[in-house]
């Protein structure tokens, strides 16, 4: 049964990330390359964690970040709808599961989208709203110390890329680069290593 979830849920992402303007043989590829992504962190999550509550979050949380880091890279825009559909398990399983810490958890996602929030008028599009409701959802279902460090650690990441890109040409100071990405690499070297 929990393979049939799998692949529906990979399926449904690659769905979502095919847009309606591509090809069938887009939707294709983009349907068949979510599936198996799906099924690669499914097994890695049930080889890490014999807990259900901690697999279901690792997993649901991971391909989360990585469909909103696919919807980042290629529009620069993170939509919004599945940030409350995130937002909605998040807060169910706060207050459902033993495995979350509940209100502190969600008072670490108030703080964390007041603060990005803030910040992110402040920079006038150099930090956008997408990447604090992002940090936001990560904070409700990982609490304040672990987006402390995938924070750090995500500048980092998006910081070495910058310096890359300006030294090979491929960008100048200008160039927006989507930041999402970096935050589920992160999310994911923090959680498999």
């Amino acid at each position: 049964m929990t393979y049939i979830y799998v692949v529906l849920i990979g399926g449904i992402t690659g769905y979502y990330l095919s847009n309606k303007k591509e090809g069938m043989r887009s939707k294709i590829l983009w349907i068949l390359s979510a599936t198996l992504i799906s099924f690669g962190l499914h097994f890695l999550c049930a080889y890490q964690f014999e807990d259900k509550t901690a697999y279901l979050i690792y997993y649901l949380t991971s391909i989360l970040l990585l469909t909103l880091s696919c919807m980042d890279y290629r529009e620069l825009y993170v939509p919004m709808d599945l940030i409350l559909i995130g937002g909605i398990l998040g807060l169910y399983l706060n207050m459902t599961s033993q495995a979350l810490n509940g209100w502190m958890n969600l008072v670490s996602a108030l703080v964390t989208l007041l603060v990005l929030g803030i910040l992110s008028r402040l920079s006038k599009g150099g930090f956008g709203e997408g990447d604090a409701y992002v940090m936001a959802l990560i904070a409700l279902f990982y609490g304040g110390f672990y987006i402390v460090i995938l924070g750090m650690m995500a500048l980092v990441l998006s910081g070495v890329v910058s310096m890359i890109c300006l030294v090979s040409g491929k960008a100048d100071r200008k160039t927006l680069l989507p930041f999402v990405p970096f935050l589920a690499v992160g999310h994911l070297f923090l959680v498999w290593v």
